[in-house]
């Protein structure tokens, strides 16, 4: 049994306020919030960011950053982290009465340096204004231990330590309620990081527009104060839960009710929503899901953990929660555990998502009731290092101010009976025809088939009574012959033989030894689709031949061509391929496999390319001294290490401006293939030929969704669909056993068909007799004596279902168009000065010229001739590579980024840096002051 701190979890860390929100901020940093209120009791308000680590045997949380948020406790709070940026930004909302606070958090990085070198570096210098030096103590000036750069550098390097600051930005009102009632309660952002949403004791929901906090739309959502929202994760739904008893699904669109969530409760009691989650799908394809917690008006019924279907919004399943009310929930990011924390007692429990199946009850996590639940993202890299190789774990929160982490531990996934059950029979089959397989390796046990090219080969199904079967069985030992030019013998239909006469006719070959077969049908299969074969005449046993144009004529007919062997008199008169019934007009080339349709001539470009209205605007804005100094101020004092003395006493001498231009082209094409598919027909609706004529390929209307965007739609050529026989089975729905090639039976791997097998005498007393004993046949005691067993594979009658028709005999034949649409981009940076082209592709510009058609003209008329040719070479470049494309949209555009020369003179440096873009960001590479904390040149200070 573990220890009193195992049970209760990892006290990761301690705070002087008592705290009522958790937020997962990035993969292992976390923000909690709180405070004491306006009330002057001395307890603080604002909020603190932790970083997770695991030392070995629990998570420990180190604080790296807090803020104050003067008399405003954070009683709610939200946090959103923008990946799709080059620089991930952190965003941070908090709920300050009836107003929400944004802030950025910007991650910084400082060194904690010691007290004597603090003192070297804190204007602490010599008459001739060098850096002043400690007097070096007896122990060091014995040792002459002086340290090299390269082991200061090191030591600087160690001593770094993380800071996260908080910026406030922006702040809007988010309850419209009376001042003395006004209150936002919940605060959340969606997943896409577009929209984020506020409630309040109003009882409106209200969307903004995230991170620039414009409202887009109020929604009157309960009667009472809302409790609770959440996002669903397509960023499409939001759902709300409110004091009035009611929750509610709304469209993030338009702000119209979806639905409402309903359910049975217990002796029709009263029952208040408390909490709402969405929970990720888990990745196996499953929907993602919808968590409530409900708690009753009366403290003797139980509260309820609830999962919804997020299709229909009905209720799946609940689970009831006896200790005490409910007061947190929480979901895990990989959509597989969900926690819940109660009002009285501290506990946490966690369940799974799926089945909401208790995995891990902790008792007495807090000595308050529990005020917030984050999960940690274990399913990532990162979390499973920073909680000790968890499957998962969630930070909790309290008002008693502890901050605790507990871990679940990876589970024992034990196979379930009926599985254990059910892979057992599967092995056993397994085995069974795995020795079935053995036995046909025998040279007796095979089928013999002539080569003469006047045999035709046959698919054949045969359904036997159980008597005909049995006499079959007797009869059919030694029965292996083979008639050379003439027979296609089969060993499974002694007797059974056939071959062509002179006049074409099937015969039937008389030595059948007195047995008479049962009934079977004999059918030639249709063609497969790589085969070159006929599919207009077809042969059957009935000594015709049936024709789509001259209807039922005899076999005679079938003639060799005059001149030619009877084999290539024969194959001409087969169709050439295996669709020529199935022609439609536009699609003469498509077969079974993907085949490319080439597009249509392109249309002439629209409009005139060589107006000179084309001309764009390439105006250069200029800076004078003053702003460039105060630029490579602001650049210097970003890097702690460099000294300022270069900027404030550089002097400026020149100022020259250019331009940089980004030139960015665009092209959306389209591509389709098509190819002929089939599917087992099962009575479904057949669009086919007699609905009219189908389109030609680039005539079937498909809109692209979004032009500008990758996709891929898949659909049916109208009226191509039509029902053709199975060409696997001939419409039988069956095929040959490949285990025991129809005969039902297969040879004995004991007797090795013989059906004896050679045991000793058993007799004797002492062991030498009985190891003399004369050795005897006895009949095999697996097959009877009879040479042959039961298939395993088929059971007996050689026959299995078809797999291609599903056993129905008939297939859907149709035409698959697929639609797919590809984004091509192309850019070119012309610069002519020593800023890198990445600078430049990162930096905020002006767009001086635009312009999106069907397809665009080069420019011309840009008054810098470089963006001229580098738009006619990229508009040939993708021209030439797409060209087996249709292209459907194209746009281009140049961005100007202004870019200023700076010549400076600086005691014995001189040389040049550049301000660039409408921010005046500079590149200055060759400082001159980047010694490390006025150290030697050599400690080069890499910290950002």
């Amino acid at each position: 049994m573990g220890s009193a701190q195992e049970l209760r979890g990892d006290a990761a860390a301690k705070v002087n306020f008592p705290l009522y929100a958790v937020d997962m901020l990035t993969d292992r940093h976390f923000v909690v919030a709180g405070g004491g209120g306006a009330a002057k009791t001395g307890v603080s308000n604002g909020f603190a960011i932790y970083q997770l680590t695991f030392n070995g045997e629990q998570c420990v949380a180190t604080q790296v950053g807090k803020h104050d948020t003067g008399s405003r406790a954070v009683m709610n709070c939200t946090s959103y982290e923008d990946t799709k940026s080059k620089c991930k930004k952190l965003y941070f909302v908090a709920g300050l009465d009836d107003h929400s606070q944004l802030y950025f958090i910007n991650k910084k990085f400082e060194i904690a340096r010691s007290y004597s070198y603090s003192d070297q570096n804190e204007n602490e210098k010599s008459p001739d204004n060098s850096v002043r030096k400690r007097k070096p103590s007896e122990k060091e000036s014995d040792g002459n231990s002086i340290k090299s750069p390269e082991s200061l550098r090191k030591g600087l390097l160690s001593q770094r330590r993380l800071r996260m600051l908080a910026h406030p930005l922006d702040s809007i009102k988010t309850d419209m309620s009376p001042a003395e009632e006004s209150f936002q309660k919940v605060v959340r952002i969606s997943s896409n990081g577009k929209l984020m949403a506020t409630g309040g004791c109003d009882g409106y929901i209200r969307l903004w527009q995230f991170p620039s906090l414009k409202p887009l739309r109020d929604i009157k959502a309960h009667e009472k104060e809302v409790d609770d929202i959440d996002f669903s994760p397509d960023c499409q739904k939001i759902v709300s839960v409110s004091k009035d008893g009611s929750a509610f699904v709304w469209n993030t669109k338009d702000g119209n009710k979806l639905c409402q969530l309903e359910w049975s409760r217990p002796e029709d009691a009263k029952y208040l929503f408390k909490r709402c989650r969405f929970s990720e799908s888990d990745g196996d394809g499953q929907r993602p899901r919808l968590f409530t917690i409900t708690n009753p008006i009366k403290s003797k019924l139980p509260s309820f953990l609830q999962l919804w279907d997020t299709s229909s919004f009905l209720l799946i399943k609940s689970v009831p929660y006896n200790l005490s009310p409910i007061s947190a929930l929480a979901t895990s990011p990989c959509g597989k555990f969900v926690a819940i924390g109660s009002m009285f007692g501290g506990c946490i429990d966690i369940y799974t998502t799926f089945n909401l199946k208790l995995v891990k009850h902790i008792e007495n996590a807090h000595s308050n009731f529990i005020t917030g639940l984050a999960f940690v993202p274990c399913h990532m890299e990162i979390g499973q290092n920073i909680t000790g190789l968890s499957e998962g774990a969630v930070v909790s929160i309290s008002v008693d101010n502890q901050i605790r982490v507990h871990r679940i531990p990876h589970r024992q996934h034990l196979l379930p009976l009926w599985a254990a059950l059910l892979l057992i029979v599967v092995v056993v089959c397994l085995a069974f025809t795995f020795c079935s397989y053995l036995g046909l390796t025998s040279v007796g046990d095979q089928c013999y088939f002539s080569h003469s090219p006047r045999i035709f080969l046959f698919h054949y199904s045969a359904v036997f009574s159980g008597r005909a079967m049995a006499d079959q069985r007797q009869s059919r030992k030694n029965d292996y012959e083979e008639i050379p030019g003439q027979v296609i013998m089969m060993k499974t239909l002694p007797s059974f033989h056939y071959s062509l006469d002179d006049d074409g006719t099937a015969v039937t070959i008389p030595g059948s030894r007195g047995f008479v077969p049962p009934p079977i049908l004999l059918q030639r299969s249709p063609p497969s689709y790589g085969e070159t074969s006929t599919s207009r005449q077809v042969a059957n046993l009935d000594g015709h031949v049936q024709s789509e144009d001259q209807g039922v004529r005899p076999k005679s007919s079938l003639l060799p061509v005059a001149g030619l062997s009877s084999e290539e008199g024969y194959k001409s008169q087969l169709s050439s391929s295996a669709f020529d019934e199935f022609i439609i007009e536009g699609y003469e080339h498509v077969t079974y496999e993907t085949t490319l349709i080439k597009p249509p001539p392109p249309e002439p470009i629209s409009g005139d390319g060589d107006s000179s209205s084309r001309r764009g605007n390439a105006a250069v804005p200029n800076i004078d001294d003053l702003t460039a100094r105060d630029a490579v101020l602001s650049y210097v004092s970003q890097n702690r290490c460099w000294g300022l003395a270069c900027a404030r006493e550089m002097t400026i001498m020149d100022i020259t401006a250019s331009s940089a231009f980004h030139y960015n082209l665009e092209t959306c094409t389209e591509k389709r293939t098509a190819v002929w598919i089939h599917e087992p027909y099962t009575g479904q609706v057949i669009d086919s030929a007699d609905r009219g004529p189908s389109p030609k390929p680039w005539d079937v209307l498909v809109v692209p969704p979004n032009p500008y965007r990758e996709g891929q739609i898949v659909v049916e050529v109208p009226h191509s669909a039509r029902v053709v026989n199975c060409y696997d089975c001939s419409t039988m729905g069956r095929r040959r056993c490949w285990s025991c090639f129809g005969n039902g039976e297969i040879q004995c791997n004991a007797c090795n068909g013989t059906g004896k097998i050679l045991e000793q005498e058993s007799g004797g007393a002492s062991e030498a007799q009985r190891a003399n004993a004369p050795v005897i046949p006895k009949a095999c005691y697996q097959c009877g004596g009879g040479g042959k067993r039961r298939c395993v594979v088929c059971l007996g009658p050689g026959q299995l279902p078809c797999k291609t028709c599903l056993a129905r005999g008939q297939l859907k034949l149709s035409l698959q168009l697929t639609v797919s649409w590809r984004l091509y981009k192309s850019d070119r940076i012309v610069e002519r000065t020593a800023v890198p082209e990445l600078l430049i592709r990162s930096v905020q510009g002006r767009v001086a010229f635009d312009e999106e058609k069907a397809a665009v003209w080069p420019i011309n008329f840009f008054p810098d001739e470089a963006v001229n040719h580098a738009s006619r070479e990229l508009l040939d470049e993708h021209r030439a590579r797409l060209s087996s494309e249709k292209t459907i949209a194209q746009r281009q555009s140049v961005r100007m980024v202004p870019v200023h020369q700076v010549a400076y003179v600086w005691r014995n440096y001189r040389g040049f840096f550049y301000i660039y873009g409408y921010d005046n960001l500079v590149h200055f590479p060759d400082y001159p002051q980047k010694a490390c904390c006025g150290l030697s040149e050599l400690l080069s200070c890499s910290i950002q």
